[in-house]
Protein backbone atom coordinates (compact mmCIF):
# COMPACT_ATOMS: atom_id res chain seq x y z
CA UNK A 1 0.00 0.00 0.00
CA UNK A 2 1.43 3.36 -0.37
CA UNK A 3 2.47 5.00 2.07
CA UNK A 4 0.33 7.95 2.18
CA UNK A 5 -2.42 6.06 2.15
CA UNK A 6 -1.07 4.30 5.05
CA UNK A 7 -0.82 7.33 6.63
CA UNK A 8 -3.99 8.52 5.98
CA UNK A 9 -5.61 4.78 7.57
CA UNK A 10 -3.25 5.47 10.50
CA UNK A 11 -4.91 9.32 11.25
CA UNK A 12 -8.81 8.16 10.25
CA UNK A 13 -8.57 5.11 13.10
CA UNK A 14 -7.24 7.37 15.32
CA UNK A 15 -10.29 9.68 14.95
CA UNK A 16 -12.57 10.35 17.73
CA UNK A 17 -16.11 8.84 17.64
CA UNK A 18 -17.43 12.33 17.21
CA UNK A 19 -15.12 13.76 14.68
CA UNK A 20 -15.63 10.43 12.29
CA UNK A 21 -18.76 11.90 10.52
CA UNK A 22 -17.39 15.24 9.62
CA UNK A 23 -14.02 13.74 8.02
CA UNK A 24 -16.65 11.30 6.34
CA UNK A 25 -18.49 13.92 4.63
CA UNK A 26 -15.50 16.09 3.44
CA UNK A 27 -13.58 13.08 1.56
CA UNK A 28 -16.99 12.35 0.32
CA UNK A 29 -16.81 16.05 -0.92
CA UNK A 30 -13.20 15.73 -2.10
CA UNK A 31 -13.58 12.45 -4.26
CA UNK A 32 -16.50 14.04 -6.35
CA UNK A 33 -15.82 16.36 -9.16
CA UNK A 34 -15.91 20.45 -7.82
CA UNK A 35 -14.68 19.37 -4.14
CA UNK A 36 -13.89 22.78 -2.56
CA UNK A 37 -16.88 24.73 -4.53
CA UNK A 38 -19.12 21.71 -3.00
CA UNK A 39 -17.43 22.23 0.58
CA UNK A 40 -17.48 25.69 0.50
CA UNK A 41 -21.07 25.88 -0.46
CA UNK A 42 -22.17 23.48 1.98
CA UNK A 43 -19.76 22.83 4.74
CA UNK A 44 -20.00 19.44 6.36
CA UNK A 45 -21.74 19.48 9.55
CA UNK A 46 -19.46 19.20 12.81
CA UNK A 47 -20.47 17.38 15.63
CA UNK A 48 -18.33 18.86 18.19
CA UNK A 49 -19.79 21.39 20.93
CA UNK A 50 -18.16 24.32 22.26
CA UNK A 51 -17.12 24.42 26.20
CA UNK A 52 -18.24 26.38 28.08
CA UNK A 53 -14.85 28.31 28.24
CA UNK A 54 -15.37 28.71 24.92
CA UNK A 55 -18.54 30.01 25.28
CA UNK A 56 -17.80 32.35 27.84
CA UNK A 57 -14.78 33.33 25.00
CA UNK A 58 -17.18 34.11 22.64
CA UNK A 59 -19.91 36.12 24.82
CA UNK A 60 -16.92 38.06 25.95
CA UNK A 61 -15.57 38.81 22.36
CA UNK A 62 -19.31 39.87 21.36
CA UNK A 63 -19.39 42.45 23.95
CA UNK A 64 -15.84 43.86 23.22
CA UNK A 65 -17.56 44.49 19.99
CA UNK A 66 -21.09 45.65 21.00
CA UNK A 67 -18.98 48.04 23.10
CA UNK A 68 -16.46 49.25 20.20
CA UNK A 69 -13.45 47.69 21.70
CA UNK A 70 -12.43 46.42 18.80
CA UNK A 71 -9.98 47.82 15.92
CA UNK A 72 -10.62 46.86 12.22
CA UNK A 73 -8.40 44.54 11.12
CA UNK A 74 -6.87 47.14 8.40
CA UNK A 75 -5.57 49.04 11.96
CA UNK A 76 -4.25 46.37 13.08
CA UNK A 77 -2.09 44.99 10.09
CA UNK A 78 -0.78 48.71 10.17
CA UNK A 79 0.01 48.99 13.59
CA UNK A 80 2.13 45.82 13.38
CA UNK A 81 3.96 47.40 10.00
CA UNK A 82 2.24 44.30 8.10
Amino acid sequence: MNPIRSELHRLVDALPDHKVRTVKQIIEIIIRENPWEELLASPPEVDEHLTEEEKLAINEAEQDIAAGLTKPWEQVKKELGL
